[in-house]
């Protein structure tokens, strides 16, 4: 619509230097009649011109998440009345190495009360993964109490690590590290070591 408005002011240009080159009698026209002036800004569009609206370009979306719990306890407590066990660090990580969210609640751990799994942290597994590997870093000191003597607990040493199936983390959405106290304290020297042992659990 636009074109053919353009093309209609050009013939009527034409006609009017034809009519004026042929020593036309009429009456000088007033400036409402005279051609458009070369430098006259370009006509409106037509009202029926509709603009073109560019199309959204379609993003990616990441693939969906599934939040888990990571939970610890104590097992074999027989003499203990308390075991607090720091941790420093906890990871999560695809098979290839990379980082997940990890949300870490506490930083020590009371694992000596029979029956209860404090919550050590959160994670979130995108849902197109099969594996995950989860890392648990304890700081250096800890301390405990069994058959009424306070000792204190060395647990610098190597982290525990371990593979899990996010099948198995779905089945009620959570891994539970039962820690056996009596097998991962460990007398040496003047102190104890803790040396982590015991099962995973879901």
């Amino acid at each position: 619509m636009k074109k053919h408005w353009m093309l209609s002011l050009f013939g009527a240009s034409t006609l009017a230097l034809a009519l004026t080159a042929c020593g036309s009698a009429e009456k000088p026209r007033g400036p409402e009649a005279e051609p458009p002036s070369p430098e006259a800004p370009p006509p409106p569009p037509s009202p029926d011109a509709t603009p073109t609206i560019p199309e959204p370009v379609p993003r990616a979306e990441p693939p969906a998440e599934r939040r888990f719990e990571l939970r610890m306890r104590g097992v074999g407590l027989e003499g203990f009345t308390s075991m607090r066990l720091p941790i420093s660090r906890v990871s999560v990580t695809t098979l290839e190495g990379k980082l997940l969210p990890v949300f870490q609640r506490t930083r020590v751990l009371e694992l000596a009360t029979a029956g209860h799994s404090p919550l050590l942290a959160h994670f979130d597994v995108p849902t197109d993964l099969e594996r995950v590997r989860i890392t648990v870093y304890f700081a250096d000191l800890g301390e405990f109490d069994r058959h009424g003597k306070h000792e204190k607990l060395e647990a610098r040493g190597a982290p525990l690590s371990f593979e899990v199936k996010v099948s198995d983390l779905a089945t009620r959405g959570r891994a539970v590290l039962a820690l056996d106290a009596a097998r991962s304290v460990v007398p040496f020297a003047s102190s104890s070591v803790v040396i982590p042992n015991g099962v995973l659990l879901f």
